[in-house]
């Protein structure tokens, strides 16, 4: 017991107290200090033994540790945040590649959402536009001619076009000390096509009216999609060169655009001709109808087929349909097709409102005479109508043929649908002059 006591006073005397609070401690009458219970020293073996350095270092290890939980939980809630923000756009982006599912599969959430998505699209505002690159649809504005300029028209088969075609025609033909008609057919290349027009506009000041439009075979004439960078250059480089600048095309309600594509183009034509005509002539058949029936056909001939070609039938074609380089060009590019009409078109008509909207507003441009394009009479180009050739009429599709076209032409729909209520002329401000002078 001696012994201990002893070895306890020594090692009493060995410690150095740096810090200690006071308060707590005790003060002996040999001048040392009794520590509290919680600063002891104790030889048991059970316990643990602290100087005041120990206890300081014990402090900073604790400190750490506890920082480097909180780095790692920071971490950990960092990562959660991210990846719950990565699922949610990938989510978005599934929705929007959705467009390109088969209609049939969607449920009913899935058309709605799609519906609500796509009506969006001629109406969402556009960022950081520089103002040469406006088009007259966002600027709600008529072009100004008065030093010559360009009328770029992209004619899509069946929808309106050659009544159209043939109006510029004519109106360059009656003013040609102001005007010039020109078509495009297989190229719309920039160095070899585009930059001749405008130098014709600028140096002559005349309005030039380019009428786009496909003949087969040209493989490498441009949809709107793919024609889109082009055009915005166009308007720029007349923009800059003081040119007016006006863009439009037409689109059509689907099933009157199937009726009428298998009527020119397999059943009434003067003569099929197989180097322009690359379809086989048909009896006039709600069969054959069917069987060459192509589903979205005028967004994919906007999208990326001008010919319309890709995705026909080998039935009803001379040659076997062509294979593209990148099969998802045999789908309708929706959202491309949306951004390319947004930013680089100023007017996009219907075919059922032509004589009463795109005419009008033609002539009106043109020669300042609305009334002029009103009393313009529809054209009808290598067609046997006065033949007693009978074509297919809508009367006579069952109820099952006419709902498997509309099911099938959803897209072709909706773009019909969001035209006929954005390109409106009183969003555009342009009913004044219009109700005026028609009315």
């Amino acid at each position: 017991m001696r012994r201990t006591a002893k070895k306890s006073e020594e090692s009493s005397d060995n410690i150095t107290l740096t810090s200690i609070d006071r308060g707590d401690s005790v003060l002996q009458p040999n001048g040392g200090i009794m520590l509290p219970d919680r600063h002891k020293i104790s030889n048991n073996s059970g316990d643990k033994k602290y100087s005041p350095n120990q206890r300081h270092n014990s402090y900073n290890k604790k400190s750490q540790q506890r920082r480097k939980r909180l780095i790692q939980v920071a971490t950990v809630v960092s990562f959660v945040v991210v990846s719950v923000v990565t699922v949610f756009s990938f989510q978005q982006m599934s929705t929007q590649r959705s467009l390109a599912r088969d209609p049939a599969t969607r449920d009913h959430n899935d058309r709605t959402a799609d519906r609500k998505w796509l009506q969006m699209q001629l109406k969402r505002p556009k960022q950081n536009i520089a103002e040469d690159a406006l088009t007259h649809h966002h600027k709600k504005t008529l072009p100004d001619f008065s030093n010559g300029g360009i009328v770029a028209f992209y004619h899509m088969y069946k929808t309106g076009g050659s009544t159209t075609g043939m109006m510029m025609n004519r109106l360059a033909g009656k003013y040609d000390d102001r005007m010039n008609f020109t078509m495009m057919r297989e190229f719309v290349r920039w160095e070899e096509e585009c930059l001749p027009v405008l130098d014709l506009a600028e140096k002559e000041k005349k309005i030039v009216l380019v009428e786009l439009h496909v003949e087969h075979p040209s493989p490498h004439f441009p949809s709107i999609v793919d024609l889109a960078p082009t055009m915005k250059r166009w308007r720029m480089e007349a923009h800059r060169r003081n040119l007016g600048f006006f863009s439009f095309t037409l689109v059509r309600e689907p099933v009157s655009h199937t009726i009428s594509f298998f009527n020119f183009f397999q059943v009434r034509l003067e003569s099929y001709d197989r180097d322009w005509n690359p379809w086989r002539a048909q009896a006039p058949t709600e069969t054959n109808l069917m069987q060459q029936f192509v589903p979205d056909r005028q967004c994919r001939m906007l999208g990326s087929d001008p010919e319309g070609t890709m995705s026909a039938p080998a039935s009803g074609m001379w040659e076997p349909p062509p294979t593209p380089k990148n099969p998802d060009l045999r789908n309708c590019r929706m959202q491309e097709l949306y951004d390319a009409i947004w930013d680089t078109m100023d007017w996009v008509g219907l075919t059922e409102t032509l004589s009463n909207e795109t005419l009008p507003l033609l002539s009106k441009m043109l020669i300042n005479n609305a009334t002029y394009g009103k009393d313009t009479k529809p054209v009808k180009v290598f067609n046997r109508g006065k033949s007693k050739i009978r074509g297919v009429l809508q009367e006579d599709l069952s109820p099952a043929s006419l709902d498997r076209i509309k099911r099938e032409s959803v897209n072709d729909k909706k773009l019909w649908d969001d035209v006929r209520r954005n390109f409106t002329f009183a969003k555009l401000g342009w009913d004044t002059w219009f109700h005026d002078e028609i009315h």
